[in-house]
């Protein structure tokens, strides 16, 4: 029911070198849609190439964290669907209506392929064994790696079963089912503590980039008042030394 999974490294590739560099996935090679060229100036003065500013890598940063945050998302999703899903099959499973109908079967087969979901290339379920959705960032100076992973659903216990049991004869039991909803609650907090720590990221980050406009504005501004001040003053001079030649 499940299909062979990815084994290769899977890396968003955000810092730069001295010649461009576009970021990638990994070994796949497949450029990530949220990256550009970044390029950094050359140490030897005779380079022409002008200098990119860190925001550049700050935005690239930032754009691929909220990809990560895109992800999580739609992990979360998916999760709380088959929740859903698990909730409608224990309703039907109490209800002596629906006992005996066959129609908890639509609901098995919707969870099995909500469990077999990609998003962005990427599938959201795994066994544990995936690699994680690596993030290359540079934090006060320092290369830090964030790490999206693939949630190991289809690794727990009862889940797994439920899955492979496929759609027999017979309802899945309560017991199972609660035990399923348990896990999937489980994967959707593991899920909401990694994308409440990519948007703590992405806002320092942001922050970062506010601040240093700011400074970068208001040098601009006072380069700009030295300039007025001295123009100022040259213009007086002037005026001064044409009105003495003037009169004389």
């Amino acid at each position: 029911m499940r299909k062979q999974l990815f084994t290769n490294k899977i890396n968003l590739i955000t810092t730069s070198k001295s010649s461009n560099e576009i970021c990638r996935l990994g070994s796949s090679n497949q450029m990530d849609p949220g990256c550009v060229n970044v390029q950094v100036s050359d140490t030897n003065p005779v380079h022409s190439t002008p200098v990119f500013s860190s925001q550049s890598r700050q935005s690239i940063m930032v754009k691929n964290l909220k990809y990560g945050v895109d992800y999580k998302t739609k992990q979360y999703e998916h999760l709380s669907s088959i929740n859903d899903y698990l909730n409608d099959i224990i309703c039907m499973g109490n209800s002596r209506r629906d006992s005996n109908s066959s129609s908890w079967v639509i609901y098995m087969q919707a969870i099995a392929s909500m469990s077999e979901a990609n998003f962005l290339n990427f599938p959201l379920f795994g066994y544990g064994t995936e690699p994680p959705i690596r993030v290359h960032l540079v934090l006060s100076g320092t290369a830090q790696i964030f790490e999206f992973n693939v949630s190991k659903l289809l690794n727990r216990p009862h889940f797994k079963s439920l899955v492979h049991s496929g759609t027999g004869m017979a309802i899945p039991s309560s017991k199972l089912l609660h035990e399923c909803l348990k896990e999937t609650l489980d994967e959707q907090l593991d899920v909401s503590f990694e994308r409440m720590e990519a948007k703590k990221i992405i806002g320092e980050l942001e922050l970062l980039t506010r601040n240093k406009a700011k400074l970068l504005s208001s040098q601009s501004a006072g380069k700009l008042g030295k300039h007025s001040i001295f123009e100022k003053v040259y213009q007086h001079l002037f005026s001064h030394i044409f009105q003495k030649l003037k009169s004389a």
